[in-house]
């Protein structure tokens, strides 16, 4: 009975550890902050989402902008492409628009489904989000944002602005769909 429990728990070892390399690790680091210069203009679509929905109205929204993309194209379309997905317009916690799209040279032509947005020159924190795998991906996001939320920016010398945006571009993608940069939207603290 005893080399059975033993068994049980190397096991039980083994599989967490896994978990751990296969997820990356979860080691939160500083920022690095930046200063955009322009904004940046992309074409895609829209959707009011909330903290208990985001996990089903995300992948709904960008497989719905991915058969536009496949059946009608994106006009304009930055060469090397880039990708965004912003998040503003937060009532609180719970409830928020979401952006995704790519990013363009230009609106015109864009079609009438497709809605435009773009992403604010400022300051940014750029916190790095590395998964080697789609099944990880969504739960690493969540800790970093609690990381970022809860930790991060009430002892850092900035305060929210009140918008943020995933990124990722052609370059990063291949290498792994899912790396992405979270652009934080921040302000000196007053």
């Amino acid at each position: 009975m005893k080399k059975i429990i033993l068994i049980a728990l190397m096991l039980i070892i083994g599989i967490v550890i896994t978990l751990f390399f296969i997820m990356g690790g979860m080691e939160m680091k500083e920022p690095k902050i930046v200063e955009i210069n322009k904004n940046l203009e992309a074409v895609g679509l829209m959707t009011r989402t909330t903290a208990k929905t985001v996990y089903k109205d995300l992948p709904k929204l960008y497989a719905e902008y991915m058969a536009i993309k496949d059946s009608k194209g994106i006009k304009n379309l930055k060469n090397p492409w880039e990708y965004i997905s912003l998040s503003n317009n937060f009532e609180g916690s719970s409830s928020w628009n979401y952006y995704t799209g790519y990013v363009v040279t230009s609106y015109e032509g864009s079609s009438e489904k497709l809605v435009k947005f773009s992403m604010p020159a400022g300051r940014y924190a750029v916190f790095p989000l590395r998964c080697k795998h789609k099944l990880f991906f969504g739960y690493k996001m969540g800790r970093m944002k609690q990381y970022i939320y809860k930790k991060w920016l009430p002892t850092s010398e900035y305060e929210f602005a009140g918008y943020e945006y995933e990124y990722n571009n052609e370059a990063m993608h291949k290498i792994s769909p899912y790396i992405i940069d979270l652009y934080v939207g921040i302000k000196k603290k007053e």
